[in-house]
């Protein structure tokens, strides 16, 4: 992986939020059509929790991180 591929935390987080307001949009959309699949809602909103709780758990490592002592050598 070169350095080109590296994300760094904030961006990886925004990218996260975007796939889920692309999702919720997606999700918005199914829920207006009768005729939606319901295992296509089943499954959007599956993903929307999975990305929930990566966006909650990269939030908590911030914080995590924060709260963390810095140890100087």
């Amino acid at each position: 992986m070169g350095l080109g591929s590296i994300v760094t935390k904030p961006d990886h987080i925004s990218n996260l939020e975007r796939r889920l307001q692309s999702i919720e949009d997606e999700l918005t959309k199914a829920l207006l059509h009768y005729s939606t699949d319901d295992l296509l809602v089943a499954d959007l909103r599956r993903r929307l929790l999975h990305l929930r709780d990566e966006i909650f758990l990269h939030h908590h490592e911030d914080v995590e991180d924060k709260r963390r002592p810095k140890i100087h050598h």
